[in-house]
């Protein structure tokens, strides 16, 4: 081991020792104290075993190393304490001399454990991996912090251990020395300390610093240039400059190196484009300053700042610059600077747009110059508060008169800036005259035509037709007006009424009224699809996916998307397509047969029953949830029986609709008391049946009358009154009823003329008819 004399140790110094090749030189005798007599005269061989005579023996320079020492026998009792190791432990020779390590370890390592000097002659890997040792060798290091007893401040202790062997190599002892580390230590780690923090200032510092030799081959360069081109330092060391600079800049920086070599120059401050390993140019500000040996120039180092953005927004900048200067000499309308409520700039368009040959003429005038005087004060306070800060109303319109007389209307819009550190306003101003005179066109426009809506609406009671719905009484009325209310809506409706009433109808006029009156009207007889093929039509299937399956198929949600699907007969869908369309309708999706794809569909749901959906939830045939989700605009349709007021219309309609020219009014009147007479429990649908075969054959047929009184009229035909002469045979063909004559009758008072008269027959007919039916007054 080399023991220095003075100073503290370096690594370095250390490195003989560290190899054991000084110990086994030095401590080859087998003791060192001269409480061992039998060690003094054992002879000294060297490193190769050679007897060196008269050499000093260790015990007689041991007492003189500087270095706290110990010597330990094989039993690792104390041997040797150099009067070094009394003063740095204060425990003097006698103390510990022939006597066993405990104390020697509390001391100095602070715990029970093995010393340095037992693992040096029986070496524990494990132990010195646990403890941090380590290992050169024969020889074991290791840095420990000792608490001095006499000032009791910790130190940091070098303590290193290696073994004594005998001439035949056998190890009889071993010795440990001691060094305080604690300012080499110190020096040590605040000079790591400092290099780290400016190895991460500059590895993190954004801009990039860099050397390069006299020739321009780049000696070194921080990680920030992978930032800025893409290469990574490791790629550009050992290259040169040149091959990343633009080629268009590479002759201005030559010319910049060729300065700063002859003047010394010593911030150049210039900007170069660099050419990354992907995308467009870097722009970079390049400043360097020349480094000196023996007064000569042997490289330079310097900063690249990236400045790509900047150059950018500059250019933007100067375009926006050129754009609003053309602009604002261009645009048509006017652009005016108020300062302190006077004009100091107007474009030609404002000019213009007061009658001014010249902007000459404006500029230095008042604010409010050209506005009507009712306005002035309005104007002259605006733009006081928008100088002033004040978060008022950026926006003026208003009559002005311009410089020839003209009154025109103007919109002129403010924004608060500043000018020259002054603020300011800017306005521009628009020519809204023609606007203006619109403007109070619709407005009159609109009131006239709300008025007219106030009119039509006040006589919606005389309303007739709604789409293709036929009828003006009272009770279909009130449908089209929830029409007209559920056609505004988006939200599901629902139609109640006995089967014929026309409730397909009624989901007509609602989705032609809507704002989906552009997308498909869908009607789907729900009664009328199998149970099995029910998920195929809503939901439409893939090609395979079920036997005869060959083509893939839209189903009914995705023809209806964007439009409304109406589902008649709603109440006969089963509960466990409920479930799934319930779902696909809340905007959860569904997905066609044989496919994993969810889809969604944007539609519209209009439903119709003749049952009662309640009873259908209380029988368990319809689930709760689906009722309340499709039962939210409810629209009731009125039967036939409730509204005979409509007949007659709707007899017309029918009429027309099967080529009759007859019109209505021009029926025999028996006929349409027979018409008014009967209860229509097939609704219009039975009422239009009827109808066409009176078209056709001639005759009314009443399917549901069970039994009628004798000479009823439910299959009474032309053909069946031949014989009752030409001038009758019109008149029976349609003949009244015994109810309907006995109403008019009463009705007239008996007054049979008027009665005849109101049926539409002859005095003479209806004498024969109130004898056929046994009507008699007496």
């Amino acid at each position: 081991m080399n023991f220095n004399q003075g100073g503290n140790p370096s690594r370095q110094q250390y490195a003989g020792a560290d190899r054991g090749e000084s110990m086994s030189a030095m401590a080859t005798p087998g003791g060192f104290d001269v409480s061992a007599p039998d060690t003094k005269n054992i002879p000294y061989q060297d490193s190769q075993g050679n007897v060196v005579p008269n050499h000093p023996k260790p015990h007689h320079f041991i007492p003189h190393f500087p270095d706290p020492t110990i010597i330990f026998d094989k039993r690792m009792s104390i041997i040797a304490w150099n009067p070094a190791m009394e003063a740095f432990t204060g425990i003097s020779a006698g103390e510990v001399l022939g006597r066993a390590t405990d104390r020697y370890v509390t001391t100095i390592y602070g715990m029970r454990r093995p010393t340095l000097a037992e693992l040096a002659m029986t070496p524990d890997s494990a132990i010195e991996k646990r403890l941090g040792i380590e290992r050169h060798g024969d020889m074991v290091e290791e840095a420990l912090v000792f608490h001095d007893v006499s000032t009791g401040a910790g130190k940091t202790v070098s303590v290193k251990a290696g073994p004594i062997r005998d001439s035949d190599g056998l190890i009889i002892g071993a010795v440990e020395s001691l060094r305080d580390i604690s300012k080499f230590r110190s020096t040590e780690t605040t000079a790591h300390q400092s290099e780290e923090k400016y190895r991460q200032l500059v590895e993190n510092i954004r801009d990039v610093i860099f050397a390069v030799d006299r020739n321009g081959v780049v000696t070194s360069i921080s990680p920030a240039i992978k930032d800025v081109i893409g290469y990574s330092p490791e790629e550009i060391m050992g290259r040169h400059c040149a091959e990343f600079v633009h080629r268009e800049d590479l002759q201005r920086l030559r010319n910049r190196f060729d300065t700063t070599r002859s003047e010394v120059l010593q911030d150049m401050g210039h900007e170069y484009r660099l050419m990354p390993r992907h995308g467009d140019t870097r722009w970079v500000l390049f400043s360097c300053r020349p480094i000196h040996e023996n007064d000569a120039v042997v490289g330079y180092s310097g900063i690249l700042s990236d400045v790509t953005e900047r150059k950018e927004k500059e250019k933007t900048l100067c375009e926006r610059e050129e754009l609003y200067r053309t602009l604002t000499e261009n645009v048509n309308e006017g652009v005016v600077l108020y300062v302190d409520r006077k004009i100091l700039f107007a474009n030609g368009s404002f000019s213009a747009l007061m009658d001014c040959s010249d902007a000459e003429e404006i500029i230095g005038g008042s604010a409010h110059a050209f506005v009507r005087d009712d306005y002035k004060v309005k104007l002259q306070n605006r733009i006081r508060e928008l100088e002033g800060g004040v978060c008022g109303k950026n926006r003026f319109r208003g009559p002005c008169i311009t410089k020839s007389g003209r009154e025109i209307w103007v919109d002129a819009r403010h924004n608060r800036i500043q000018w020259n550190g002054r603020p300011a306003v800017l306005a521009t101003i628009r020519d809204i005259t023609e606007d203006r005179r619109r403007v109070v066109a619709v407005k009159r426009e609109a009131g006239n035509l709300k008025q007219e809506n106030i009119r039509l609406r006040s006589f919606m009671k005389d309303r007739y037709r709604l789409d293709d719905i036929i009828g003006k009484s009272p009770a279909m009325q009130s449908v089209y007006e929830i029409i007209y209310r559920a056609a505004e809506s988006d939200a599901p409706v629902i139609i109640y009424g006995e089967s014929g009433t026309g409730k397909e109808l009624v989901a007509r006029a609602v989705h032609r009224m809507s704002a989906r009156r552009d997308g498909a009207f869908v009607p789907v007889n729900c009664g009328a699809i199998p149970e099995n093929l029910l998920e195929s039509e809503f939901f439409g299937h893939k090609k395979g996916a079920f036997t005869g399956a060959t083509i893939n198929k839209s189903g009914y949600l995705d023809v209806s998307d964007g439009g409304s699907l109406f589902l008649d007969e709603v109440g006969e869908i089963s509960l466990n397509m409920q479930v799934k369309l319930l779902r696909a309708i809340e905007g959860n999706g569904y997905s066609p047969l044989g496919s994993s794809e969810i889809k969604t569909s944007n539609v519209r749901i209009i439903a119709a029953t003749n049952r009662r959906l309640i009873d259908l939830i209380q029988d368990g045939s319809m689930r709760e949830d689906f009722f309340y989700r499709i039962h939210i605009l409810p629209i009731s349709v009125p039967p036939l029986r409730k509204r005979k007021d409509d007949i007659p219309l709707l007899v017309e309609h029918f009429l027309q609709k099967y080529g009759c020219d007859k019109p209505a009014h021009g029926i025999p009147g028996r006929v349409m008391d027979a018409l008014f007479a009967y209860d229509w429990p097939g609704n219009v649908r039975e009422l239009e049946n009827v109808l066409n075969r009176y078209v056709t054959f001639r005759q009314l047929d009443f399917i549901h009358v069970a039994s009628e009184p004798a000479g009823d009229c439910r299959h009474t035909s032309a053909d069946a009154v031949e014989t009752a002469g030409e001038t009758e045979k019109n008149e029976v063909v349609h003949a009244p009823g015994k109810d309907v004559i006995l109403n008019v009758l009463h009705k007239n008072q008996w007054h049979r003329a008027r009665a005849a008269s109101e049926l539409g027959i002859s005095r003479n007919t209806l004498y024969r008819r109130m004898k056929r039916y046994g009507i008699n007054h007496w």
